[in-house]
């Protein structure tokens, strides 16, 4: 059994044309600007560029407004008991118990908050938007 699969894995290996590489016609322009499009330090480079526009943007959005909201919804499945004894101002005439149960509490609550902030002065924020400016005219080259 094993002779025969043996047999068989020879003659696909030898009959298969394989080839490992294509092998690509280019131009002295073309290979060039391939040469300049995969080489490490410029593809860096490019990164940097990328990365350098993204902090630009956060910086920028930090004078910007901001705002927050909040929502929560509580629900108490048990609201607790408290005994208060059966005497004026809480007392019920009508109650022979020397205390009387009192529910302080509901069963759902809720609360909405929105918070807004604005940033009114900050000098290195002034100062990172003038660098925008320089970082733009260098970028362009």
């Amino acid at each position: 059994m094993n002779k025969y699969l043996f047999t068989a894995l020879v003659f696909l290996l030898a009959f298969s044309s394989i080839q490992a590489q294509e092998i690509a016609q280019l131009t002295l322009n073309e290979s060039i600007l391939y040469a300049i499009e995969n080489n490490v330090t410029t593809k860096n480079a490019r990164l940097e560029t990328f990365i350098s526009k993204a902090t630009v943007k956060e910086t920028t959005a930090q004078g910007l407004p901001q705002i927050n909201g909040t929502f929560n919804l509580d629900y108490n499945p048990l609201i607790p008991v408290v005994f208060l004894p059966n005497q004026p101002p809480f007392g019920d005439p009508s109650n022979p118990s020397e205390v009387i149960p009192a529910r302080f509490g509901v069963n759902y609550s809720s609360g909405l908050g929105v918070n807004m902030t604005q940033m009114i002065f900050d000098g290195s924020f002034f100062c990172g938007l003038a660098c925008r400016k320089n970082l733009d005219t260098v970028d362009k080259f």
